[in-house]
């Protein structure tokens, strides 16, 4: 681990804060500085960030900045604006738990394996459906890829079914895990098409009305960038 993410990791343990916690008050989302940490996304935290980083933690920015000069002293302190809020909103507002599986092809070995805390807020200007009809579920799988890949975050409405719209629906499988397919209904035969956005996965299935049965459509999804490399 690097000096930069040390550093934070100590001073979120001198403090008694979590990642979570400092995340929000960044005006970021739940797993902002847990990705930093943990999957190196971003690799460097922006201008913005650290100095907010350095106000909640009560140190100096450098701490979290790999490209500041050794020995480099500043004659005037800047001036540090108060962290930025998500959505307009007071970053002290109430966090909302969603269900959560974290390997989708466990998905059928228990209900859920935890939660997953995000901004009421957010939340509610992603979706009005209830916190209990959601389901946040780690995608192993690249079948959808680019549009998810694996790793990814996605969040379930279990309210939606593929018979009320066309979308990206999460399907139980036999061994009772989960995959994601695009599903496209046909009026005229009364069938849904199953798809695969990953051209190098060909599977495609369709099924009479009657037969689909789906845990959620998926309403968001959250992950690190996933670039073409040549």
């Amino acid at each position: 681990m690097d000096r930069e993410r040390s550093n934070l990791q100590r001073y979120l343990q001198q403090t008694n804060q979590t990642l979570l916690q400092v995340s929000l008050r960044l005006g970021k989302n739940p797993t902002y500085l847990q990705q930093y940490i943990k999957r190196g996304s971003p690799r460097v935290l922006p201008e913005d960030i650290r100095y907010g980083l350095a106000q909640i933690l009560g140190c100096d920015e450098s701490e979290f900045n790999p490209h500041r000069l050794v020995g480099l002293s500043d004659s005037t302190t800047p001036y540090i604006a108060e962290p930025r809020v998500a959505n307009g909103h007071d970053s002290n507002q109430p966090i909302v738990s969603i269900d959560y599986i974290d390997d989708s092809s466990l998905a059928g070995s228990a209900a859920a394996t935890g939660s997953y805390p995000m901004l009421q807020a957010y939340l509610q200007s992603l979706t009005g459906t209830s916190s209990s009809d959601l389901l946040m579920v780690r995608y192993c799988d690249d079948s959808m890829a680019p549009t998810i890949g694996s790793g990814d975050l996605v969040l379930l409405d279990c309210s939606v079914t593929p018979l009320l719209r066309d979308g990206v629906f999460a399907f139980k499988t036999a061994s009772g895990g989960l995959i994601l397919r695009r599903s496209q209904r046909d009026f005229n035969q009364e069938r849904i098409r199953l798809t695969c956005d990953n051209p190098l996965f060909r599977h495609s299935e369709e099924l009479s009305a009657n037969q689909v049965g789906a845990a959620g459509m998926v309403i968001w999804v959250g992950g690190l960038v996933h670039h073409n490399r040549n």
